[in-house]
């Protein structure tokens, strides 16, 4: 029997391993690379923890996106509200409600040569149990030359 045998033999008899294994470097390693007990199911429940915190953030951020889109069509709406408003139309809150939102509110308001536009809606929420936030756009345009208050 070889000198490498002879060393292998008896740690491969009581462990299932070779001597090197026994060495240090693989048992150090395996060690850190291990579970224990204690820690089964860690990953489980962490994520049991965090998934609703996604959840409710993805949410959030949906809804944001959602009322920046409702706003950006209010002031689409009060910039044609007050186009028209400006060149004399007979009913300029017509012209903001065909661009508004469903359920839009439009208010006109004029002082002097200026005419004001506001359209507010409430912008959806993802969440059918919270409100959405309210939203609003405004636009002024000068009246032109020639066209009569309304």
């Amino acid at each position: 029997m070889s000198l490498t045998k002879r060393l292998t033999w008896p740690a491969k008899r009581l462990t299932g391993r070779p001597s090197w294994w026994l060495a240090g470097w693989p048992t150090k390693w395996l060690s850190r690379c291990r579970h224990t007990s204690s820690e089964a199911g860690s990953v489980t429940a962490e994520l049991a923890a965090g998934l609703p915190v996604l959840v409710i953030l993805l949410a959030a951020a949906l809804t944001a996106v959602s009322a920046v889109s409702t706003q950006l069509r209010c002031v689409d709406a009060a910039r044609e509200g007050a186009r028209a408003a400006a060149r004399g139309e007979r009913d300029p809150a017509a012209f903001a409600r065909r661009v508004a939102p469903a359920g839009a509110t439009v208010r006109l308001s004029s002082s002097g040569d200026l005419v004001r536009v506001e359209v507010t809606v409430r912008a959806r929420s993802l969440g059918r149990l919270l409100p959405g936030p309210m939203v609003d756009g405004t636009a002024v345009a000068a009246r032109e030359p020639g066209t009569g208050t309304p």
